[in-house]
């Protein structure tokens, strides 16, 4: 026969003895006397393993043929366990040509620990390089033999129906005829020794033509096709031979899992690791236990059980993992390629399995979204639902290669789908959870009222953004109110400002009767007139200076500094006049001499000590804008500083050298007509 594998067939590595080595028993016909043991060809033993080797061929009979006719050398080879020595036989049963007239029977023993897979190389091999074995043909002396043991042509699916087969053979069904299309016999029944575990593959006898009608019911046959010229030339021993072999089902359902696996034997070399598998889980299942024929049902449906659970799940079978009620054996099936495949069946379950209950299915998920960038963009569409929500990030997103590009790509999409008042808190809540700090994502996060407020509360420098804030946000005349209300000490220079243009629709009489407690008392307006007159300068103020806001011209959107930290008198006024028609009659006379020092650019009176506002109204004002008592103002030479613009339209030469000094006689006695002014009001309105 053509060669196509050359395999080098030497001595067993580390034989030693018999036990591992090949031994071989060779009768036919020997010249001058009958059927008899070749002692050319036959192996020098023991007693005890000629025994052994006349129990692997018991039951095996010759093939007599008429030599006249030149027949040439047909055989059938039959591969049988022998459970005394735990090694596998071949009985060769041949006709014609070097077999001889009586034909002749040829019995292999197989060194110990060779698999039947490994025997039947060996054997076939030999057989196909020569019709007759010998020690000689194990030896290991250079010949190249072929194993037919190539799968490349035999049909899975006709392969899996035949294991079906196999698998389902009982006492009263013991035989399987091997009919793979694409497949010759030898290679056929080499490709189905492959697809069941050593342990089981002891239960049975394997033969390329069983060429007896077995009587024992504890053998289990698995055999090919006779050869056509093998049965017209023996019809009788044929017809005893098939007598008990029961045709094939013309249809045979195999289940997937026999199906799944015969595809993978077809596959050659690529199924030599899922075979070692497999049958390493079948060695566990069994826990050591020693099969024997009466074990053939439960050890064959422990092997379907071992290939299912190895069995990729079909397309059908992944949406299982979607539902409340999933099978445990698809979670024990559960890999890698399982999670890409359902991704492609159905895209939108990804949030699903990242966020499945099961740790198989939720660590698959995430390994793949890890490593395939294709599905990122599924990514960023889930996260971007968790910030609009007020979710957390996953925890396994936290450290990765891509958690940086992902948050930045995350609110990125995120500011077209939400109000930043609503999803701003939530993306720095979101980037916590990630791990980052949202200072680092300053352009990338939007300003909301609550943000804004207490930035300004923090540095009041930053009243250029709460302006700007104000000017633009729906929520922008709240947010400048808002933090007015918190932050009282800033009236010094965001009064200017609304004084000259309001922003966002608030005057800066609204802004200053929001920071009044729900009644104006007079504590509370003495308070408040300190926090406008004690405001610190800023940098960038937006404070007219008293020149600039006489004359009602504004340069650009920056204002000078007003002298000496003071506001405009006609500001001062105007605030005076304000409270003068809010304020209740009772009011204004505890307040007086207050508000004349303010509208004058006095130092203000302590009439006494003024209580802490409700955490309520306002905020704990910073250090920088604590409300205090000026000391006495004094020119470069020394001098007093005198008011601006005195009551009779003069300078006046009165100096003030603080709060606690004794008040120019001008100013009590204006006081004091003031105040029974406001008595005689007083009583009018009693009466009244």
């Amino acid at each position: 026969m053509p060669s196509a594998l050359p395999v080098h067939f030497g001595p067993v590595p580390g034989a030693r003895g018999t036990r591992m080595s090949w031994l071989v028993d060779v009768k036919r016909q020997v010249v001058g006397s009958g059927f008899q043991t070749d002692p050319d060809l036959t192996s020098k033993m023991t007693r005890a393993e000629r025994q052994t080797l006349s129990r692997v061929s018991a039951g095996f009979t010759q093939l007599g043929v008429d030599m006249s006719t030149q027949p040439r050398a047909l055989h059938s080879t039959t591969f049988v366990f022998d459970g005394g020595t735990g090694r596998w036989g071949a009985v060769v049963v041949g006709s014609g040509g070097e077999y001889g007239e009586t034909g002749a029977i040829q019995t292999v023993l197989a060194p110990e620990g060779l698999s039947l897979v490994d025997v039947a190389r060996w054997v076939l091999g030999a057989l196909s390089y020569g019709p007759l074995l010998s020690p000689e043909v194990f030896s290991g002396d250079g010949k190249h033999l072929i194993a037919r043991d190539s799968t490349s042509r035999v049909d899975p699916g006709a392969l899996a129906q035949t294991l079906t087969v196999m698998l389902g053979m009982s006492q009263e069904q013991r035989y399987t005829l091997l009919n793979v299309q694409g497949a010759q016999g030898e290679q056929a029944l080499m490709a189905l020794m492959r697809t069941v575990p050593e342990d089981l593959a002891r239960l049975v006898r394997w033969s390329t033509a069983y060429p007896h009608g077995d009587r024992n019911r504890n053998n289990k046959i698995v055999t090919c096709l006779w050869p056509e010229e093998l049965a017209q030339r023996h019809p009788d021993e044929y017809k005893s031979a098939t007598s008990r072999i029961p045709p094939m089902p013309a249809v045979v359902k195999a289940p997937m899992n026999l199906d799944w696996y015969a595809q993978q034997i077809c596959q050659g070399r690529t199924a030599t690791d899922i075979r070692q598998k497999a049958e390493e889980e079948y060695r566990a299942k069994l826990n050591g236990i020693d099969l024997d024929a009466s074990q053939w049902e439960s050890a064959t449906q422990a092997w379907g059980e071992v290939l299912e659970d190895m069995r990729p799940l079909a397309d059908d079978e992944l949406v299982w993992v979607l539902n409340s009620e999933t099978p445990p054996s698809v979670f024990k099936r559960w890999d890698d390629n399982a999670t890409l495949r359902l991704l492609r069946l159905q895209p939108g379950c990804l949030q699903q399995l990242l966020t499945h209950p099961h740790k198989t299915v939720h660590d698959s998920a995430w390994k793949v979204v890890l490593k395939e960038r294709s599905f990122y963009t599924d990514l960023v569409t889930w996260q971007v639902e968790a910030v609009r929500t007020g979710r957390s990030a996953p925890p396994e997103a936290a450290g990765s290669t891509w958690c940086t590009s992902l948050a930045k790509d995350v609110l990125d999409e995120v500011k077209n789908q939400a109000p930043a008042s609503e999803w701003g808190p939530r993306a720095e809540h979101w980037l916590q959870s990630l791990g980052l700090d949202p200072r680092e994502y300053e352009d990338s996060l939007p300003l909301w009222q609550e943000k804004v407020v207490n930035r300004f509360k923090r540095d009041l420098a930053r009243v250029d953004e709460l302006l700007s804030y104000a000017q633009t946000a729906s929520d922008g005349a709240g947010t400048l109110i808002k933090a007015a209300q918190q932050v009282p000490e800033s009236l010094g220079f965001l009064l200017p400002r609304l004084w000259r243009e309001p922003v966002a629709g608030v005057t800066w009489d609204a802004l200053l009767d929001s920071t009044l407690q729900s009644k104006a008392t007079p504590d509370r307006i003495i308070e408040i007139l300190r926090f406008i007159d004690n405001a610190a300068p800023l940098s960038r103020s937006p404070m007219p200076s008293t020149g600039t806001a006489q004359s009602q011209t504004r340069r650009g959107d920056i204002y000078d500094v007003a002298p000496e930290n003071s506001i405009p008198i006609e500001l001062r006024r105007d605030i005076v006049a304000h409270f003068m028609n809010s304020v209740s009659p009772l009011a204004l006379g505890e307040v007086a001499n207050t508000l004349l020092a303010f509208e004058h650019a006095l130092p203000l009176p302590s009439a006494r000590p003024i209580p802490s506002t409700p955490p309520a109204v306002r905020g704990k004002p910073s250090l920088a804008f604590a409300p205090t008592i000026q000391p006495q103002r004094r020119d470069r030479r020394g001098t007093a500083l005198q008011p601006p613009n005195a009551p009779n339209g003069g300078q006046t030469s009165h100096s003030f050298s603080s709060e606690d000094s004794v008040w120019p006689l001008w100013v009590s006695r204006l006081s004091l007509g003031l105040n029974a002014i406001l008595l005689f009001v007083v009583f009018v309105l009693i009466f009244s």
